[in-house]
């Protein structure tokens, strides 16, 4: 009674008891043999499945029953594994990992389901990995495990290629990233020097024509940089590096301080360059300024270039797609007009492409990398606008472009930022350490600086640098960051850390140096340095840190 009672309630098992074998086969023959069928049915599927299936008793843990992959995975046929345990079947650092799990699901005296990965020894003696999915069942008032194993090998291997083929892209990034950076530095070091000996010459030179001798030397040099600009932000750009910088700024100041200077370029050729903005275009925006700059000055630099006779005209408007009006953003756009060679029509797509110019006899005349325009599409774009151009040859072309800014959220920001690009000279005279192992820079430094009635000792390396430091006080300290026996990142550790007797580890220390590479600054001011000037340097920026520096000063001794 009791036995029946643990093997539960059957109605056709209870109905078939004291019936003669003919009442069966007339009555429920036909109820058996589809049972039958289902139970063939279902063996047939689950032999076909490609992962193993076992059914395993909790208590015993042998194996109740199994299929074909099943088998097939732990070497034995089904009469033979049906009458072993589960230990017997698998080898055995596999088995216990398999109990481990087993017994948690049963201590815990509910269905559960778990899936996890472990390699076994197959039968044949390789190593094969698994991903094992286990769910507890209760029927007939015992506890089994129904574990569906998946042999994944395929997956694994190709994980492992993937794996492979990313780290191989990541160390050839990285390899292209160092060199990049490396040329980036070899090529502005040397562009410092004679760029910044030219604006010295042109300081004292009286002749004109030697003046203009200089001139042309200054420009050629300048045309150098913005070609090695272009490369390396077309490679940030397909690496997907480049960030745009999001300030307050205002946008009429932007395009005259912009503007400003290319029309000088404008009247070596007596080309008027001119310039108009929408009254509705808002005082305060906010956006990557220093973006817009270089796209402006593209496209109007190549308007000046290719235009022999005539002018150009550039127009900023406000302009509100269709449903955006009135909201946070606002979109600007840019018109720059000429009366230049312009386009065939069937160019006019190509010369945003990377490397394409109008043609072989353009290039051999107006010169050029060909990447402007490339760079210039891709900047708009991150910026949530377009660049188009509409062009009659021989008559002239019109490039648009549109950017999408925030609004600013007020004119204290836009302020500041234009203090900053007007920041006084110090006005007191600061001790200033030069940490740079070049002699060319360091005697361009220097100059820039004495000129400025600062007081310079030079350091030609860091280690030079903290001997030096020990001996005297210094208001300051301009920063190189690679040099020899000691590199700058360096040395700003060591003060830093408060080990240098005598000297305060809070020194301003301004990174002068040619690392101009996305990431640069934020890599040097992680390394403790308070600001960074890229080479070339930049007149503005020398006057911004001088007077920030200046400041610092001051309120140190108040």
């Amino acid at each position: 009674m009791n036995k029946r009672s643990d093997r539960g309630s059957d109605p056709l098992r209870d109905k078939l008891i004291g019936l003669g074998e003919r009442s069966v086969r007339k009555t429920y023959y036909p109820e058996l043999q589809r049972r039958l069928s289902d139970l063939e049915r279902f063996r047939v599927l689950l032999d076909a499945v490609s992962d193993a299936i076992l059914l395993v008793d909790i208590a015993s843990n042998r194996i109740i029953d199994l299929n074909k992959a099943a088998c097939r995975l732990i070497g034995r046929c089904k009469p033979e594994a049906v009458r072993i345990s589960l230990r017997d079947a698998l080898p055995g650092e596999t088995a216990d990992a398999w109990g481990e799990h087993l017994s948690a699901g049963g201590e815990a005296g509910l269905p559960t389901e778990e899936r996890f990965q472990m390699s076994m020894r197959a039968s044949d003696g390789h190593i094969v990995p698994l991903e094992i999915n286990l769910s507890l069942h209760y029927f007939e008032s015992k506890r089994y495990a129904v574990a569906v194993v998946r042999d994944i090998t395929d997956r694994k291997k190709a994980e492992d290629e993937l794996k492979q083929a990313k780290e191989a892209a990541e160390s050839a990034s990285r390899t292209k990233s160092e060199f990049l950076a490396n040329i980036s530095h070899e090529i502005r070091t040397p562009m410092n020097g004679i760029i910044g000996m030219v604006e010295l010459a042109l300081l004292t030179a009286s002749d004109v024509q030697t003046r203009e001798y200089l001139g042309f030397i200054k420009q050629s040099g300048l045309a150098l940089l913005n070609i090695i600009n272009d490369i390396l932000d077309f490679s940030k750009i397909e690496a997907g590096r480049l960030q745009l910088d999001l300030r307050e700024f205002d946008p009429r100041h932007m395009v005259e301080t912009t503007l400003r200077p290319l029309s000088y370029m404008a009247k070596e050729k007596d080309l008027p360059l001119r310039w108009s903005i929408d009254p509705d275009v808002p005082e305060r925006l906010a956006g990557d300024q220093g973006r817009i700059r270089q796209v402006l000055t593209n496209v109007v630099g190549n308007a000046i270039k290719f235009t022999e006779r005539g002018s150009v005209v550039v127009r900023v408007d406000r302009t509100e797609p269709e449903g955006l009006a009135g909201g946070e953003s606002v979109q600007l756009l840019f018109s720059i007009r000429d009366t230049g060679i312009g386009i065939p029509a069937d160019k006019q797509e190509k010369i945003f492409e990377s490397f394409s110019q109008v043609g072989t006899s353009a290039h051999m005349k107006y010169g050029g990398a060909g990447l402007g325009l490339s760079i210039s599409r891709q900047l708009v774009e991150m910026m949530g606008g377009r660049i188009w151009v509409e062009s009659d040859p021989g008559k002239g072309s019109t490039f648009h472009f549109t950017v999408r800014l925030s609004r600013a959220a007020g004119q204290a920001v836009g302020k500041r930022v234009q203090a900053l690009e007007k920041a006084p000279e110090a006005s007191e005279p600061l001790s200033i350490l030069l940490v740079e192992d070049n002699l060319i820079n360091q005697l361009l430094a220097q100059s820039l600086l004495e000129q400025r009635g600062h007081e310079v000792v030079v350091a030609s390396n860091g280690r030079e640098a903290l001997e030096k430091l020990g001996g005297r006080h210094f208001d300051c300290i301009f920063m190189d960051v690679r040099m020899p026996e000691m590199s700058g990142e360096e040395a700003t550790g060591i003060i830093r850390s408060g080990a240098v007797k005598g000297v305060d580890p809070r020194i301003p220390i301004i990174a002068l140096t040619a690392y101009a590479l996305e990431g640069d600054k934020e890599r040097l001011i992680a390394a403790g340095m308070d600001d960074y000037i890229s080479k070339p340097i930049d007149m503005q920026e020398l006057a911004r840190v001088l007077s920030w520096v200046a400041q610092k000063v001051k309120k140190s001794a108040e």
